[in-house]
This record gives C-alpha cells, structure tokens and sequence, in this order.
C-alpha cells in the first residue's frame, strides 16, 4: 500500500474488516517467509471497497493467512461484488467488563505497526477526515477484544474475523461483550454507555482449512 503505483493514498483510506487464519504453530525465533498482494475490489454502500491478501510460510508450509478490507470513500461506480462481513447481529450480548483507553495507545502503536496515518495520531488530521478526535487503529482494537477471549493455552489453528463499525474517539471508554458457543466465540466492543458498536468479531475454526485438512487425511 506503501508503493508508488497504489492507486490510492494511505491518508483517508479507512479499514473495514479483517479475518486472520492461522494454519499452523509459530514458535518464537522461527523464520518466516511472507507475502504480500492485492485481493481485488468489492464494491460498498460509501464507496470502494478493497482488499490486501498477507501470507506467511514456515518451513515451506503456510502457518498464517490475513484477509483485510479497506474502503476508500466517494466512489461513484464501485468495482466488484458486494462486501460481505458481519453484520450488528452477531454481536456478543453479554458483557465482560469495562476499560478507558488513554490517546497514547494510538502513538505506541503506530511505533510498533510503522501505520502513521494521521487519523490516529493528529487533532487536524482528524479533523480533516470528519473525525472529533483522533482514533484508535482498528487492529489495535482487535487484538485488545482478542486478549480477553483468547483462551490461555496456544492456538495452534483459529480463524478470527471482525467487522470496524465505529472508531474509538481517543481518549475515550470501551465496554466488552463475548458469547461463547459450540467452537465459537463472539465478541464485539461497544462504547462506555454499552449502545454504540464499534467492532464485532468472531473466534473459532476456519471450516474451509478444516475441510482441505480433512481431505488430505482421506
């Protein structure tokens, strides 16, 4: 998204869903080969819609996948089919708890993911996007709704999807919702009142790797 021939500026581009795979165990100090493409273009309500694929290999074997979907605003004829993500009804009901999120977050983060976009670390640069304040990333959100359902042992294969709703104003206050079911679990973080969403996910089995596993075993 960095090179010069991407048709659009990182800058205003707003991150909609993701889904991570994860095949496999990776074990600190193991050296990964990983890749990068384009995924096409699906066309969505406010504008067009598209997605960047991310493969990583061990060992010649493929150990993670990631699915993220990016909108770009005021797209008069958006290419492609329609998005798909999940909608405000699979969102966990039962709330788990409460937590404020300080403006720093956004600056230790861009530290650590190198994403700088100004939506996350300026006033203006908010501003200039139609937001009060600025906001979280929304793999920062992610990953913090993860900490709280991920069970303590090591995964060794998950799929994780989420729809971003909403952006988290920074500084601002969260609440935690998960329900588990069957394989499954849901989550989703709301606002401090517990009403506006801002994220819903789902953690659980990938059935598309479960079905490929279960056919080389045949």
């Amino acid at each position: 998204m960095m090179r010069r021939d991407f048709p659009y500026p990182l800058a205003g581009t707003v991150h909609i869903g993701n889904r991570i795979v994860q095949h496999g165990a990776m074990a600190i100090g193991g050296r990964l080969t990983v890749s990068a493409e384009f995924g096409g273009f699906q066309s969505h309500p406010r504008g067009q819609a598209f997605t960047i694929l991310a493969e990583a290999q061990l060992g010649g074997g493929t150990v993670w996948r990631s699915e993220s979907v990016y909108l770009r605003r005021g797209a008069r004829s958006a290419l492609g089919g329609p998005i798909s993500t999940l909608s405000d009804e699979d969102a966990a009901t039962t709330q788990t708890g409460a937590e404020a999120i300080a403006r720093a977050v956004a600056l230790r983060y861009a530290r650590l993911s190198g994403d700088r976009n100004p939506i996350h670390l300026s006033w203006l640069g908010a501003r200039l996007f139609g937001f009060k304040r600025p906001i979280a990333h929304g793999m920062w959100t992610k990953a913090r709704a993860l900490a709280r359902v991920l069970p303590a042992a090591p995964l060794e294969r998950v799929a994780i999807d989420v729809a971003f709703r909403a952006p988290i104003l920074l500084p601002g206050r969260v609440t935690h919702f998960a329900d588990r079911a069957g394989d499954g679990t849901g989550f989703a973080v709301r606002d401090g009142a517990g009403e506006r969403l801002h994220l819903v996910g789902r953690l659980g089995r990938d059935p598309v790797f479960e079905e490929e596993l279960h056919a080389q075993h045949q």
